[in-house]
């Protein structure tokens, strides 16, 4: 990997020149660097069935957000590690009433399109990266856990349900995106909305 070049260009390979102005700063982070990114906007956040009666277990364990609402403002900071080639996501989000709820997590490129995001306690989601000329996918591979230096593959696929998110350009400053957890019987954890990058890479 080139240090000088942003992370997830690799990632992207060719489709890389074909992203939007506001998807390359979304992903400008470099490697082994200390580059900030701070993305603002609001969003929705909610689940359905078994992942509602959940939101104890997300609150408790720091994974995911356990709260619900609308048109929540939350800022997002895409952080580099100077001594790594992770791509930290920290999202803070300020629902009325509430202490501000940090939601974390790292993103670390496998080979190619492959990603895998870890959470609190190891735990994370693979996925593959997709982009088709319109919109950018993140496509369920399954669940791991990062255990004494090791990444190990967890079956809770049926349990869980698959993971998708995408996003989209909606100007050369501003995107959306969506995510959702979804199981055919036990409901859905989703949140969604839209975000304007304000700053560039320090």
């Amino acid at each position: 990997m080139n240090q000088d070049e942003p992370i997830f260009k690799p990632v992207f390979a060719k489709a890389w020149e074909q992203l939007p102005p506001v998807m390359r700063k979304h992903y400008a982070n470099r490697p082994f660097s200390q580059d900030v990114v701070t993305a603002q906007g609001k969003m929705e956040v909610g689940s359905t069935g078994l992942f509602r009666l959940l939101s104890p277990v997300f609150r408790a364990l720091n994974m995911l957000v356990p709260y619900s609402g609308s048109d929540i403002p939350v800022t997002v900071r895409y952080l580099s590690d100077e001594h790594s080639r992770a791509f930290y996501l920290d999202r803070i989000f300020y629902f009325p009433g509430k202490t501000p709820w940090h939601f974390r997590s790292c993103m670390l490129p496998v080979k190619d399109e492959v990603v895998t995001e870890f959470t609190a306690w190891g735990l994370g989601w693979r996925f593959r990266y997709l982009y088709d000329g319109h919109k950018i996918t993140l496509n369920h591979l399954g669940y791991v856990w990062k255990v004494f230096g090791m990444v190990l593959p967890l079956p809770l696929t049926v349990f869980l349900g698959r993971v998708y998110a995408e996003e989209f350009a909606v100007s050369d400053e501003s995107f959306r995106m969506k995510m959702e957890m979804v199981h055919p019987l036990f409901g859905k954890y989703f949140y969604a909305g839209e975000f304007k990058i304000m700053e560039p890479v320090n």
